[in-house]
């Protein structure tokens, strides 16, 4: 199958649609719905000139579920992503909300290189090596999301935001370093080796945590995090 480039503000429901090919978004507030990728490098491109809005879009054993470099806005509701090298791929760009959407089987199912202002929720990511990566990127939100079965949780390194009300069960569960004036509250984590590991990171708060069945740390502060705040916590059964 071919690949098709959307270059025009078109809005495109795709009836259920299956592709083999790629679809290049390189226009600006495209829409596009119900349509089925497989098999392809990347399932959905989006380039410095697009930006948009996609719902229900299933994306299976491509390298690139969507792949956005130096684009524009991309909002996702109700997205499918499985066994992709990257379920999402984001670098360089402002503006990523993906919402009530599922990743399985994936080796990053989500993975984002200085992203200013990205925002995941109600997502069920699980069975990933890497469930959540995050880089160089201010402003995340990750809230109310179930991580479940993958080896490393959330990975934040030299970014900020806020990780709220998850519900982690991962090898390594939350995994932090040079994070600082950031949130991590209300989630429930429990079993696998650590339930949040902080390095280099200062100034952030810990609030409300609810950790469980761990095997060696519920919570481990390293190497220079100073001034952090931790209070109103549960630990239970930490080996």
């Amino acid at each position: 199958t071919e690949n098709v480039t959307v270059d025009k503000r078109w809005t495109i429901e795709g009836e259920n649609a299956v592709t083999n090919g790629k679809l290049i978004i390189d226009a600006k507030n495209v829409k596009i719905s119900k349509i089925t990728i497989r098999n392809a490098i990347e399932g959905v491109e989006v380039t410095s000139s697009g930006s948009g809005i996609l719902y229900s879009i299933k994306i299976e054993n491509c390298t690139y579920g969507i792949k956005m470099i130096k684009s524009g806005r991309i909002d996702l509701h109700n997205g499918i992503f499985r066994n992709c090298e990257y379920g999402v791929y984001g670098e360089k760009l402002t503006g990523v909300l993906i919402d009530n959407s599922e990743f399985s089987e994936n080796e990053n199912a989500l993975y984002f290189l200085n992203v200013s202002g990205c925002s995941v929720a109600n997502s069920k990511i699980e069975n990933s090596t890497t469930g959540f990566y995050v880089s160089l990127s201010p402003y995340v939100s990750i809230s109310r999301n179930i991580i479940t079965d993958c080896e490393k949780g959330i990975v934040l390194e030299n970014s900020n935001g806020d990780i709220k009300d998850n519900f982690l069960k991962n090898n390594d569960n939350i995994d932090i370093s040079y994070m600082k004036d950031s949130e991590i509250t209300g989630n429930t984590i429990q079993d696998g080796n650590t339930g949040i590991l902080m390095e280099y990171s200062s100034g952030n708060e810990i609030n409300g945590n609810r950790i469980k069945n761990v095997e060696s740390y519920g919570i481990r502060i390293m190497y220079q995090s100073e001034n952090c705040n931790l209070y109103n916590l549960s630990l239970i059964h930490i080996s």
